[in-house]
């Protein structure tokens, strides 16, 4: 693998376990909508995408119905505390930690409401681990995963796409980087499957957060 100055790192399923959090937001978003989930496996596949987009594609959510779903499923997110339900995965700190140590510029690119993540990374005390938060602001019209990294990419001093690399668990992370120029690194613990990410393009997997020591050097 060539060499990198820049890591962008996605958030819901490459740092963080967020599906509990995540999945009784939205079925109680779902429930206000009159959808009915019979399986509560099955919202696996939310985490990580755009929350209108999957509300769309998903659930058949669109226009105004979908604006709704998504303001019930943040009512819920915040007011029940579920922004705060979830776990670091085991061994991601230690990972960014030593990633640092070896000169890696490290980011965070997210489609989760760039506020939220700031709540999140603070509740962890890790903020400080990442030289820029970068994450989606409906005002300013960023809600696609490109967005976000583009974003991320232009509040960066010298970044480049040829030296920033995507690392993130979904097809999404690696569509949005592509569109950029960007190479993916995908990995394995979270939400996305192998068959997923080698379809997207990844560049190479990693199995888990000590992989990426030996990937990046």
């Amino acid at each position: 693998m060539k060499q990198y100055r820049d890591l962008f790192f996605d958030l819901d399923g490459t740092v963080i376990n967020s599906f509990s959090g995540v999945s009784r937001s939205y079925l109680y978003a779902l429930e206000k909508m009159g959808r009915q989930v019979s399986d509560v496996s099955e919202l696996r596949r939310v985490v990580g995408p755009p929350l209108a987009e999957s509300l769309a594609e998903l659930y058949g959510l669109r226009g105004k119905e979908n604006e709704m779903a998504v303001r019930y499923y943040r009512e819920y997110y915040l007011q029940h505390n579920a922004v705060y339900d979830f776990t670091l995965y085991d061994g991601i700190v230690d990972a960014i930690s030593a990633l640092r140590e070896r000169g890696y510029r490290i980011s965070l690119a997210t489609s989760k409401p760039e506020r939220m993540a700031k709540l999140i990374l603070d509740r962890l005390g890790i903020a400080s681990l990442f030289d820029f938060v970068g994450g989606a602001d409906e005002e300013t019209g960023r809600t696609e995963k490109v967005d976000v990294i583009r974003y991320v990419l232009s509040n960066l001093k010298g970044s480049d796409v040829d030296t920033s690399l995507m690392i993130g668990d979904r097809r999404y992370d690696t569509e949005g980087a592509s569109m950029l120029g960007l190479d993916t690194l995908g990995v394995l613990w979270g939400f996305g499957d192998e068959a997923e990410l080698i379809s997207s393009g990844v560049l190479a997997l990693a199995s888990s957060p000590l992989d990426l020591l030996s990937l990046l050097p």
